[in-house]
């Protein structure tokens, strides 16, 4: 048992690294430095796409398509592959930046949904919530210091090593699902309990998570884009995962989303609501603050699904 919580740590740790950094550069466009990708063509794309990966994911679930053998890994692994080789080979530089970024946020979208929904599949199959949370509070570790060295590499290096980090992900999933086949068959919820329970996990999810994102999105655009557009994922990250730890060493298993996001919403709001007054002078404090509370929100629902 205790090589599979090193094993699914380890894994969980390399695909969040991997992931965050293959969006923050909107799959290598930009520099990893950004605070996030301040281009909404690739926003717009990545969550449409996203949308209709986990609509059709879950009506695959939903008709027992994925029962023998689970969510696949190909599809992610193909669209990051071929992102980045549009990208690194200037093929989407030639076209209209608009048209570029979409279809970086398009391949982008369909990776980072499946790969989250795989990830997901394998901590459902733990016999033990316990060990569950624990594999995933290490992994959001390892995420956290992954991530700060990505970003002090070089760009073309740090996206060798962003891939490689996904690949091994990737087979550390296949090891995983020979652990305990028989778990992840065991400890799929009925169609009853998807009937009533999913629709209710869905409007808690976009409350909690899906409105940070939005008004963390809607600042693309403003006069206040720069503030928060130009704050280092480095620090922010780091904090936003020792308080994660935090919450999860207090609260264990009785983690509750809904007093996380009360807080982190209110401070959202707060930052918003004095950016254009004290934008400009408390601009890196803000930016970091607005990016730790949607990370907070973020990582605490994954524990909670």
């Amino acid at each position: 048992m205790r090589s599979t919580t090193l094993l699914c740590a380890l894994g969980f740790g390399l695909y969040r690294a991997a992931a965050s950094y293959f969006y923050n550069t909107a799959m290598g466009t930009v520099p990893s430095g950004v605070g996030f990708v301040s281009t909404l063509e690739f926003v717009l794309a990545l969550n449409f796409t996203s949308l209709l990966v986990a609509l059709v994911v879950l009506l695959m679930l939903r008709k027992g398509l994925l029962r023998a053998r689970g969510i696949s890994q190909i599809p992610a692994l193909a669209a990051v592959i071929l992102g980045l080789a549009l990208n690194s080979t200037g093929v989407l530089s030639s076209f209209p930046q608009v048209l570029s970024m979409a279809v970086s946020g398009v391949l982008c979208g369909v990776a980072l949904m499946l790969l989250s929904a795989v990830w997901l599949e394998v901590f459902v199959a733990q016999s033990d919530p316990i060990h569950a949370l624990v594999q995933i509070v290490a992994g959001f570790v390892i995420y956290g210091f992954l991530y700060i060295g990505l970003s002090l590499l070089p760009t073309n290096i740090a996206i060798i090593f962003a891939l490689c980090a996904l690949i091994v992900s990737s087979f550390i999933v296949v090891m995983l699902r020979r652990a305990f086949p028989a778990s992840m068959e065991q400890r799929r919820p009925e169609k009853s309990m998807l009937r009533t329970d999913s629709l209710s996990v869905f409007i808690n999810f976009f409350v909690l998570v899906g409105v940070v994102g939005i008004l963390h999105t809607s600042v693309l655009g403003s006069s206040s884009e720069h503030i928060v557009g130009a704050v280092s994922m480095r620090g922010s990250i780091l904090a936003a995962t020792a308080i994660v730890v935090l919450i999860a060493i207090l609260l264990g298993q009785k983690i509750n989303p809904t007093t996380v996001y009360k807080v982190c919403f209110s401070c959202v709001i707060v930052i918003f609501s004095l950016l254009p007054f004290f934008g400009g002078a408390f601009g890196p404090f803000t930016g970091t603050l607005i990016i730790i509370c949607y990370n907070v929100c973020g990582m605490v629902f994954f524990l909670f699904l």
